[in-house]
């Protein structure tokens, strides 16, 4: 097969590349989750050892995807699904938030290792998938091995594989080459319903990778990929067409068991409001941002040197980049395969000009006209540009080597050769300068218009070897040194770019010790504590099997905000997390919270001082509530307006309870007990025993699919002091069982089985061999 010797040889460097660069995390040595930066908060920055993180824009899978994953991790060992997370917000659903996500295959390939290393191994394998995917597609598409090779290496180490790597996004973007793989198999080759079987699995799986933001704008340029082949068709073009939406449908129907209850959990959340409000979610890029494609580290990468490049947008925001080479071989396959491939190239083409100008301006207002889209980060795009970029990039390649079939002109394509090798070798020595001096690497040449002078020269050079490689395959007709020329350089700007910027954390550093928190795991237990402002940053407390009423969630319960919002005058509800300040001791003992993390200097008001360490005190909050207790008195709200204008941490329990009306039992008895048999996720067992009918109140935050047995009896739930759950029990001797069962679990593994008995109805009995002859294959009448 044309140029498959090549492309092997050109994939067997890139691998050499991938181990010699991460090949401490592929022996378990080190970790790609940057838990270092929690040396930047107390206690852990009063630590022995404590040092700055290596790369402080990598604080989402820290603080969020990271915790998640030791959460499901425990949950599914335990033998339950994880459908709700009570460690951190006093509960939250976890299952239902989508970017846990918990049925994404990178997920569970993660499961099979402790957390640390599983994340890593699952963060590298997205680099593998979709580069993989990438070349899949360019040999559908009849590229040569070294042409699919040349697109699966640029692809995967481009901007948004890179800098979001640790992110679901980039789970959703290493999936959708297969999906284009898919399509252009079907449209090409014999057996469809195979490859529209394919094409529902890698459909569902996207979709299944956490990230629906992506899966939309992805998914948005993949339906106009494919609107543009299937007019390029002709009369026929409705059949691909048709048959593509119902695999799309079947796809999103498998996918029910976590869509549903996601969808669900929406209603819960002002996230659709609060985007449509927020521009600046929204907002495009800066048209000098452009450089990046050329630059990116123009003005700093965190990864490397701690900066950010501004604050708004930030540089995983900011940064388009899939190498200068592909840059230089995509405007080359443009250019050559037009006349091979004209609706391929014409699809790509769009796909990648329309998400251009969405991103960096000319058309940016075309999104406020595409339902949902108009609510998305949009500058994210460049995802769907780094994917034409390359693919692009892959055909150029190929083009490269089929229209320089004629081998002459050898002595003069040397020196042309030798200049773009030896540029190639100045970058590899400046990659080495690099991994020796790291942070001072933007001091060792001087600034050119506030542009660090090491990435010019890197850029300079990029650009002289992909120069003097395309006169080589063109002018000089030595076209196979021009491709593994491009080969060495793709490889070597990738290295360059991916190597630096996820941090290689030592596995003791995830998470970091600190003697305060050996404290609060002894003295705590279960518990629930906060820390104010970033001490003990939220979510850490799940690292380590504590309870933290604060915490960050893209779809924040709105009752969580209202509640702190009382508690806290200072809290920010525009943050989606619960950060806090200045708390009242008094709402904190009716939330329930034992202990109050501040710095060494500060002790709450209200709270009193019980161990210093590392640079924090840790205060007890007197009359803190228990997990679950008999209220003394309660009071009737009709709604959590009403309950908000009533509830008062030192007055009496406020209950919704505008359905059946009625007064709340009030326990005033000397004969009344409470025992928590078990807390486990989302199972809370309890004993209680009163001699008066009693209303139990469980400190965990309400939501609407808790279901209650009193005796194995079902019972109501209520809101209590608008964030808390309250049951009514009947005097005696009960055993209370809560479960957190939302209708939409049951309503999503529904819909998934419904899906996959659909799937395989399609793939056993719509299974029909179609030959090249035969007029209903598309790709016939593309050629």
């Amino acid at each position: 097969m044309r140029g498959w010797g090549l492309g092997t040889w050109i994939s067997i460097a890139a691998a050499a590349a991938f181990v010699l660069i991460w090949h401490q995390v592929l022996l378990g040595q080190r970790s790609l989750v940057g838990a270092d930066l929690l040396y930047q908060a107390a206690p852990w920055f009063g630590s022995p050892g404590a040092h700055e993180g290596r790369n402080s824009i990598v604080s989402d899978p820290v603080q969020e995807f990271f915790p998640w994953l030791v959460t499901v991790r425990q949950e599914l060992l335990a033998g339950r699904l994880p459908l709700w997370d009570p460690s951190a917000l006093t509960g939250r659903p976890l299952l239902a938030n989508h970017q846990s996500a918990v049925f994404s295959p990178f997920t569970w390939l993660a499961l099979w290792f402790p957390p640390a290393i599983g994340m890593s191994v699952a963060m590298l394998a997205k680099l593998w998938v979709g580069g993989i995917g990438m070349a899949v597609f360019m040999r559908i598409l009849g590229v040569g091995g070294a042409g699919a090779a040349i697109a699966g290496i640029s692809y995967a180490t481009s901007s948004f594989m890179v800098v979001w790597l640790g992110w679901p996004q980039s789970s959703v973007a290493a999936l959708m080459p297969w999906m284009f793989a898919a399509f252009e198999a079907y449209l090409r080759r014999g057996h469809r319903t195979r490859w529209l079987v394919v094409l529902v699995v890698v459909w569902a799986l996207q979709l299944l990778a956490g990230h629906g933001e992506t899966s939309l704008q992805f998914g948005a340029a993949f339906g106009l990929y494919a609107l543009v082949r299937c007019l390029a068709i002709g009369d026929s073009g409705w059949r691909p067409l048709r048959d593509l939406i119902l695999a799309l449908v079947l796809g999103t129907a498998v996918a029910g068991i976590q869509l549903i209850p996601f969808v669900d959990n929406l209603k819960e959340t002002t996230i659709f409001a609060d985007r449509s409000t927020d521009r600046a979610v929204v907002a495009r890029l800066e048209f000098r941002e452009i450089r990046t494609w050329l630059i990116p580290n123009a003005t700093g990468n965190p990864g490397i040197d701690t900066i950010w490049n501004g604050n708004r947008p930030n540089y995983n925001e900011a940064t388009g980049f899939a190498g200068i080479g592909a840059l230089f071989l995509a405007v080359f396959g443009v250019g050559w395969q037009w006349r091979r491939e004209p609706s391929v190239v014409t699809a790509l083409v769009t796909i990648g000009l329309v998400s251009f100008g969405i991103v960096y301006g000319p058309l940016h207002e075309l999104a406020a006209y595409v339902p949902l889209l108009d609510l998305t980060a949009t500058r994210r795009l460049l995802a769907v540009v780094c994917f034409a970029v390359t693919a692009l990039a892959g055909l150029g390649a190929d083009a490269l080597l089929t229209q320089s079939r004629r081998e002459e002109g050898a002595t003069p394509a040397r020196p042309v050769m030798v200049a773009g090798c030896s540029a190639v070798l100045g970058l590899v020595i400046m990659g080495l300068i690099l991994r020796r001096i790291g942070i001072g690497i933007d001091r060792l040449l001087p600034t050119v218009s506030g542009l660090f002078g090491f990435w010019i020269l890197v850029a300079v050079l990029s650009v002289l070897a992909a120069g003097s490689f395309v006169v080589t395959g063109t002018r000089l007709r030595r076209a196979r040194w021009a491709v593994a020329g491009f080969g060495a350089l793709v490889i070597v700007e990738g290295a360059l770019f991916a190597g630096p910027f996820n941090p290689r954390v030592p596995l003791s550093e995830v998470p970091p010790h600190s003697s305060a928190v050996d404290w609060l795991k002894e003295h705590a237990g279960d518990r629930t504590i906060v820390g104010l402002n970033q001490a003990l940053a939220p979510e850490s407390a799940t690292l380590f099997g504590l309870h933290d009423a604060r915490g960050v969630d893209p779809l924040i319960n709105p009752r969580l905000i209202e509640f702190w919002s009382k508690a806290d005058p200072d809290l920010n509800p525009a943050w989606r997390m619960i950060i806090l300040r200045r708390p009242g001791a008094d709402w904190l003992a009716a939330a329930g919270v034992a202990y109050v993390v501040a710095d060494r200097e500060y002790t709450l008001p209200g709270t009193v001082a019980a161990f210093t360490a590392d640079g924090v005190t840790i205060a007890a909050v007197p009359g803190s509530r228990p997990f679950a207790y008999i209220a003394p008195d309660t009071v009737l709200a009709e709604d959590m307006t009403h309950a908000l204008a009533l509830v008062d941490p030192r007055g009496p329990v406020v209950v919704e309870r505008k359905a059946d009306g009625g007064p709340l039992a009030a326990g005033r008895s000397s004969g009344q007990h409470v025992t928590v048999r078990s807390r486990r996720g989302g199972e809370i067992d309890l004993d209680v025993e009163s001699d008066v009918e009693a209303t139990v109140v469980i400190l965990q935050s309400f939501s609407s699919g808790w279901r209650v047995w009193i005796d194995g009896r079902p019972t109501a739930v209520y809101p209590a002091n608008v964030l808390f759950q309250a049951v009514r029990v009947p005097s005696g001797s009960h055993a209370v069982a809560l479960r957190y069962r939302p209708v939409s679990l049951v309503r999503g593994a529904f819909v998934t089985g419904a899906g996959v008995l659909g799937l395989v109805w399609w793939a056993v009995y719509r299974r029909r061999p179609v030959s090249l002859s035969d007029p209903g294959n598309f790709a016939a009448r593309d050629h």
